[in-house]
């Protein structure tokens, strides 16, 4: 039931590789990206461009164009989930599925990929800076003896929990 585990030279490469799982979630809150009187200006224009979508449907429905319609009331529903996301507080981070906003949400977007660039530097410094020093190692070896003593006590299938 023991384990293979890495050696110290595998360990401390791991210990400083920034894996993705790493990182924690950039903040979705629309709040931390925009100003009370940006989010109504938002709200607003995402409107506009919905009414003015809707005018655009009217004008094409008797000249067969259903397909164009069917578009249209797409980019219209997708816009009326922007504006629930954002009554929520939330910033509508897909910017794809919001492709008739792309231009209205963009400065919020770009705010927020700031963010997490600045914070994946921020943690990508701290992982590179992770003790692999001697006491680093012992305390690993000692989680590590713990893990097994535990698989040992309570069975392989308690292991994942660990």
């Amino acid at each position: 039931m023991t384990t293979t585990w890495p050696s110290r030279e595998k360990w401390a490469k791991d210990r400083r590789t920034p894996y993705y799982d790493r990182f924690p979630g950039t903040s979705n809150s629309l709040a931390e990206y925009a100003t009370p009187e940006e989010i109504a200006a938002l709200k607003a224009d995402l409107r506009k461009r919905w009414k003015q979508l809707g005018s655009k449907m009217r004008e094409l429905s008797g000249n067969g164009a259903s397909d164009v319609i069917l578009n249209l009331k797409s980019d219209r529903s997708s816009m009326q989930w922007a504006l629930a996301l954002i009554a929520h507080g939330e910033l509508p981070r897909h910017l794809k599925t919001f492709s008739e906003a792309e231009d209205i949400l963009a400065p919020f977007h770009e705010r927020y990929e700031a963010a997490k660039s600045k914070l994946h530097e921020c943690i990508s410094r701290e992982i590179e800076r992770s003790p692999i020093d001697d006491k680093a190692w012992n305390a690993e070896l000692h989680r590590r003896a713990k893990v097994e003593q535990l698989k040992t006590q309570r069975g392989l299938a308690s292991y994942r929990a660990i």
